[in-house]
């Protein structure tokens, strides 16, 4: 149910300002605090990555309405629950919480969120090895190596060279770290060059073919976008359109 509502957000927060979306999202909303839960500024019946995305939603929500409404759930999110610094055994599960305080810095300008998506960073940088050429785990220690992990971690390495480019992460610049990942996940096979769909992964460093999860599709395709928005990446472009 958070996974629907999270998704239906995402989408319809661009139409915020236009009617019949704003009394839909609205809506939408107050049913979603409907689960949430004061002691843990979290919601029922989530898992925590999808905390993470409910977040997001609440973040982005408040950009394109200009509403405050939701600015002291989105603080209390970070200060309740910070004590691990975001970190779990998924390296994707980081991946989302690292983007959520990326827009939270952006919307807030507070140094806490941009600082705490680095973190995040630095640790999904331990994922990185380079069994199969190169790309990071999608869990620890050292399990699968995956679209969405990769994924995220190059969106936000590309978001965070956005926010800080001069910043040295684990010894790379963060748009470094994302063209380095960027330049394996192309060459793997995990984009088919057939269907172009993305595959879910590695399996013997092969692709897993017929593995295609919409969360994959969406998120290498945010990826493309940053990389041609950031520096003009022409064959990025390309592969978007195909």
């Amino acid at each position: 149910m958070k996974v629907f509502f999270a998704a239906l957000f995402l989408a319809a927060s661009v139409f915020v300002n236009a009617n019949p979306w704003t009394n839909r999202v609205e809506a939408g909303l107050r049913t979603l605090q409907e689960w949430h839960n004061p002691e843990t500024y979290r919601w029922n019946t989530t898992n925590w990555w999808n905390a993470a995305n409910i977040t997001t939603v609440l973040i982005r929500y408040t950009v394109v309405s200009g509403s405050e409404e939701y600015l002291p759930i989105i603080d209390q999110v970070f200060e309740r629950n910070k004590g691990k610094n975001f970190l779990n055994s998924y390296y994707d599960d980081e991946g989302w919480w690292a983007l959520a305080w990326i827009d939270a810095y952006r919307l807030t300008g507070q140094k806490k969120f941009l600082e705490m998506a680095q973190t995040i960073f630095e640790d999904m940088t331990t994922g990185y090895d380079e069994i199969c050429g190169g790309g990071i785990y999608w869990k620890k220690p050292q399990q699968y190596k995956n679209a969405i992990a990769n994924g995220l971690f190059m969106l936000t390495a590309l978001r965070l060279h956005q926010e800080a480019p001069k910043t040295t992460i684990a010894g790379k610049e963060p748009l470094e770290w994302g063209e380095l990942v960027w330049k394996w996940y192309r060459e793997t096979g995990i984009i088919n060059r057939e269907t172009w769909l993305v595959e879910d992964g590695l399996r013997d460093c092969q692709p897993n073919r017929g593995r295609n999860w919409t969360y994959n599709q969406g998120v290498t395709m945010a990826v493309m976008c940053e990389l041609y928005r950031i520096n003009q990446d022409t064959e990025a472009l390309q592969w978007l359109k195909n």
